[in-house]
């Protein structure tokens, strides 16, 4: 269904679907500057559309470029929605010439030279309206933005000889939008700012939308909402914001999100019994296809997959429906240089600095790895191999904590690092800034005592700070809020044993938003979930002894969810991981 907007028309326009996006980010930039007039010619156009496609790509997005394109730029807008999944965030920014011609607005392709006048507009141009219907259409119920920075006068070579050009009728009314459209206008309707060829005002837009796009955790309604008030605090523009019936006051998408990724599960959901193997499988090895004792997993923005392949001694990447794996960090072989681990336990990616954290176990280590940027637009990390020669490896490699026995890594919303270290039986936090350390769980000798840890390894860190520790050797999970002295018992705490009430070594560990803690229970080869003041847990996976089954697991390390809430798992003694897809009602 489609609904009119409020009012007025677009120069930069942005639609918002309702829902949370889910799957990767995605988008399309188009910079058009070198029409075939030359008083149409925009210099600034290309370059503004490249900027804005770096600092996409530097937000994790997917970037498709594309400079002046021609006739072929609707087929180059079909690839592209081709490409669309469920739940993807999807972008789309077209900067250069548009126009309106029988009350449509039109986009703008260079290969204009047909164009006498708007008669002939609705034959050669780009139809807006159109565009984001197809774009909405494959993106469904999740999330489109979508960007038009068209704010220069276009001028129609004339049919008709010694007549002077006549300018075609700026960017008009929307008359439709998508369901849940959110447009942010740049200028008022029908109208062209005289000065719409100076430099700084081309500039304009696009500049204002790449000082702001990147701040952190703001919504895209508020954060679009200020790009107006800075352009009309400057007295270039009155951009208004319109929005349809169906945009929530409180939508939450943030371009730039650094807080943490708690897992979005059902309360009391549940997950097939059978498993899908997405990794390894294949026995221990060491070929591409192959893991050996996988512990810590992680899945990027994009969900492809990280694996701590720990007596393989390196980190592998699969990317999103890969059967063989990519050697990010480690040799095969065990090591202390560059580019060698020895046993690394866990990773995990912190957001702010772009880095990719290990736990290298047996050199009593933490590792970062810087992600970089290809010249191509390819975002890699590690060993990864780039479309252009790279730098040298250890350029991007670093030492930042020493003679540690890290268990476990997590990160906090304001970039602070969580390590566990099972010779001191602590959790420490490093200050983001300056690596300084503090202890924030245990650190009071090896027991079992509440203010005790005996051999922690997995950790997680809630949005307030709480540290969740699994308590390895005591057969539990603790909490310790933020400051506290002393740890309280979330899951487990009555021995060893493979009641509902027991654990048997914990490890991996996550904790949702309604607080309730998953944990893989090594040792009943098993994974549970223990809601906030439960005597007991339930089993969600595996409890079926050890085996290879598709229902069996054989001692379960790493844990993680994916955003349509599938679970997986390092199935460790397996050599495997396992993935076991949320079950709908």
């Amino acid at each position: 269904m489609s609904t009119k907007a409020e009012d007025g028309t677009l120069a930069l326009c942005i639609v918002e679907m309702i829902l949370q996006p889910s799957g990767a980010n995605l988008a399309l930039v188009i910079g058009n500057g070198n029409y075939s007039e030359k008083k149409n010619q925009l210099d600034h156009a290309v370059d503004n559309a490249h900027e804005f496609s770096d600092k996409l790509t530097a937000l994790d997005f997917q970037v498709t470029f594309k400079k002046n394109a021609g006739k072929l730029m609707k087929h180059i807008i079909a690839d592209f929605i081709e490409k669309i999944k469920t739940g993807d965030l999807v972008l789309f920014y077209f900067c250069g010439h548009g126009c309106q011609a029988d009350g449509t607005n039109f986009f703008m392709h260079v290969d204009d030279s047909d164009i006498a006048d708007e008669a002939d507009v609705p034959t050669f141009g780009i139809d807006v309206e159109k565009t984001m219907e197809l774009l909405a259409r494959k993106v469904n119920s999740n999330a489109m933005i979508f960007i038009a920075d068209c704010s220069w006068p276009y001028a129609f070579k004339g049919s008709v000889a010694g007549h002077a050009p006549v300018n075609a009728k700026s960017f008009g009314e929307m008359k439709t939008t998508p369901d849940g459209a959110i447009i942010l206008l740049a200028g008022a309707p029908n109208e062209t700012p005289t000065d719409a060829f100076k430099i700084d005002y081309q500039r304009l837009f696009t500049k204002q939308l790449i000082e702001t796009i990147s701040q952190e955790n703001i919504s895209i309604t508020n954060l679009f909402r200020s790009i107006g008030q800075s352009m009309q605090s400057k007295g270039k523009q009155a951009p208004r914001l319109l929005t349809t019936t169906k945009v929530p006051e409180d939508w939450k998408i943030s371009l730039n999100d650094t807080t943490l990724e708690v897992p979005n599960c059902v309360h009391n959901g549940k997950w097939k019994s059978n498993a899908y193997t997405i990794a390894g499988g294949h026995g221990p090895g060491s070929a591409c296809d192959m893991l050996h004792y996988p512990k810590g997993i992680r899945l990027d923005v994009n969900e492809n997959l990280l694996i701590a392949d720990s007596s393989n001694h390196r980190i592998m990447k699969y990317y999103l429906g890969a059967k063989n794996g990519v050697k990010i960090a480690g040799n095969n072989i065990s090591g202390y240089g560059d580019p060698f681990l020895c046993g690394p336990s866990g990773l995990n990616i912190h957001k702010p600095s772009k880095t990719l954290i290990i736990c290298d176990y047996h050199n009593m280590r933490v590792i970062t790895y810087m992600m970089r940027l290809c010249r191509c637009g390819i975002k890699i990390v590690g060993n990864e191999k780039c479309c252009e020669k790279s730098l040298k490896k250890n350029a991007y490699r670093k030492i930042v904590i020493e003679n540690i026995k890290c268990g476990g890594l997590a990160i906090d919303k304001e970039g602070n690092v969580y390590v566990s270290d099972t010779n001191r039986h602590e959790v420490r936090r490093y200050n983001a800034d300056d690596w300084k350390e503090t202890v924030v769980a245990g650190g009071k000798g090896q027991g079992s005592r509440s203010s005790q840890l005996n051999h922690p390894t997995y950790i997680f860190v809630g949005n307030d700070q709480s540290v969740y520790v699994s308590d390895t050797w005591n057969d539990r999970v603790m909490r310790w809020r933020k400051g506290a002295k002393e740890g309280t018992i979330v899951a487990g705490g009555h021995g060893k044993g493979n009641d509902r009430n027991q654990l048997y070594c914990p490890a991996g560990l996550l904790v949702d938003q309604f607080n309730a803690v998953y944990v893989a229970d090594y040792w009943n080869h098993r994974v549970m979930r223990w809601y906030n003041g439960d005597r007991q847990g339930t089993v969600i996976a595996g409890g079926h002894g050890p085996g290879d089954s598709e229902k069996q697991l054989n001692n379960p390390e790493g844990i993680a969810f994916d955003p349509q809430g599938n679970l997986y798992i390092a199935d460790s003694n397996n050599h495997r991981i396992q993935k076991f897809h949320f079950q709908k009602k």
